[in-house]
């Protein structure tokens, strides 16, 4: 009986009760802890207990320990800026008291987030070509397009990552003097003798094969379904599923197609060849709407490369080989400038309609839409050096335009930013055993502000203050950092 009792006496009694986890420390998860004023960092917080283990708690609060170099919301959104340095962002708990911090470094706009060799492909005097710049697909892969011998058409197409890592590379045969185009759907176009049309894990969905002629530089646009493709003394329109021809205009008996296409909406495309004419083409059937002579053909040598159609509202800018020229789309000429040296590039064009133009003659220049030049700027470095804000040699492409004014342009010797005031905000010079390097590529901005570019030899990418001017018309060579020349 005893048993008995004590037994249920042991199976009445209540079950010990276990003291509720206390916290203990708080862990911070950093996206990152480098950024430039204006970019974003992700910071989040879990709270543990002695034993490591989550606890259940109030949400942590977050602070910066300098205001004046960075600012972070209620659930952890840290952005840069404006002023640079160090700092701290803090998570803490109330009750009870803990706190953790992580140091945070503010670099500069202007300072290089990473650089990439072409030299990495293992092939001997790898390059990136003068007419060309890097081009960016929609999850934020940098695509170039790397050179081989001159003269050998061979070349490889590099993906990269957003932190400069290589994430494939895939040959290419019949290709000189080019750069990729991103599709919507992702995909890259790369126009030679051989045109590809390769997928984002690099993998080729078709090829095609465009006339064996001289590719003294050949170019394509692409809108929603359609690759537009100049290609010697012809003009294809492709479609992008399976590379079947649309249609094809007549051959040019004089000149070739060197100018890049340009795609107005889904009613028009300009074309135009090395010289005399462009021509307004409507893209379902390749009909010719209109032509427009070209008013700078008086040089020898007529030639354009690389410098397309800049269409802004009821007008467009046609850049030829000495100077830009604006018309009416109706036709008439409204205005031209004066010879600015050979090559004049595609004009970023800004919201109220002020075009940057980076020419030979004049350094960097904004043009107001009647004609007249309101501030240019070049530099002469003694005691007989060139401009140091000269272009990229003749051909390559232009300025190109970030949100808040800012103005990125590849120079003879440096990368600079400008305001749109014509202010000097800083400037980059990459060197080669103490010679310097000339910026080639069209700058492209990336959604975050990141700008891209390359010298001969390597692709760098620099923190920068801002996505694309989301009201610009055109806001870098080529409209887009796709490199698409479609003006949706």
């Amino acid at each position: 009986m005893l048993f008995t009792l004590l037994s249920i006496g042991a199976c009445g009694e209540e079950p010990p009760v276990v003291p509720p986890p206390v916290p203990a420390a708080i862990v911070i998860t950093a996206s990152d802890t480098l950024t430039a004023p204006g970019h974003g960092l992700t910071f989040t917080a879990q709270v543990l207990d002695s034993e490591g283990q989550p606890v259940a708690t109030a949400p942590v609060t977050w602070s910066v320990s300098d205001t004046t170099r960075g600012r972070i919301t209620a659930n952890g959104a840290f952005t840069g800026g404006p002023w640079v340095g160090w700092l701290y962002v803090r998570a803490a708990l109330a009750a009870p008291a803990l706190a953790e911090s992580v140091g945070v470094r503010i670099v500069p706009s202007g300072t290089p987030k990473w650089t990439w060799a072409a030299a990495q492909t293992g092939e001997a005097f790898a390059n990136f070509s003068g007419i060309g710049a890097p081009a960016l697909g929609p999850d934020g892969t940098v695509y170039v397009l790397v050179e081989h011998v001159r003269g050998t058409d061979r070349a490889t197409l590099v993906a990269l990552n957003a932190g400069g890592i290589v994430q494939w590379t895939v040959p290419l045969n019949s290709i000189e003097g080019n750069y990729p185009v991103i599709t919507p759907t992702g995909d890259v176009l790369v126009v030679g003798k051989q045109v590809y049309l390769i997928r984002p894990d690099g993998t080729i969905r078709w090829q095609a094969l465009m006339e064996a002629n001289n590719p003294s530089f050949k170019s394509g646009a692409v809108n929603q379904d359609v690759a537009f493709v100049a290609h010697g003394y012809n003009l294809t329109a492709l479609t992008l599923a399976r590379g079947d021809t649309v249609w094809q205009s007549s051959r040019s008996p004089l000149s070739e197609w060197l100018v890049p296409v340009t795609i107005v909406g889904d009613g028009l495309v300009y074309a135009k060849h090395s010289e005399d004419t462009l021509f307004a083409f409507r893209p379902s059937d390749g009909a010719i709407l209109r032509t427009f002579l070209d008013p700078d053909t008086t040089s020898v040598d007529p030639t354009v490369f690389g410098a397309g159609t800049v269409p802004v509202g009821s007008r467009f800018y046609l850049p030829t080989v000495n100077s830009l020229a604006a018309f009416d789309t109706a036709g008439p000429l409204l205005w031209i400038t004066g010879n600015t040296g050979r090559g004049s590039p595609e004009p970023a064009v800004g919201p109220t309609g002020e075009l940057y133009v980076q020419n030979r003659g004049w350094g960097l220049q904004a043009i107001r839409p009647d004609g007249t030049i309101r501030w240019y700027r070049r530099r002469f470095i003694p005691p007989q050096g060139p401009y140091s804000e000269e272009p990229r040699w003749t051909w390559y492409g232009g300025a190109a335009l970030a949100a808040g004014g800012i103005i990125y342009a590849a120079g003879y010797d440096r990368f600079l930013a400008y305001d749109v005031e014509g202010t000097l905000l800083w400037e980059h010079l990459a060197d080669s055993a103490g010679v310097p390097q000339a910026f080639i590529g069209s700058p492209a901005i990336g959604p975050d502000g990141t700008v891209y570019t390359y010298t001969a030899t390597d692709v760098y990418a620099f923190w920068g203050a801002g996505p694309p001017e989301p009201n610009s018309p055109w806001p870098m060579w080529r409209h887009d950092a796709q490199r698409t020349g479609w003006v949706r």
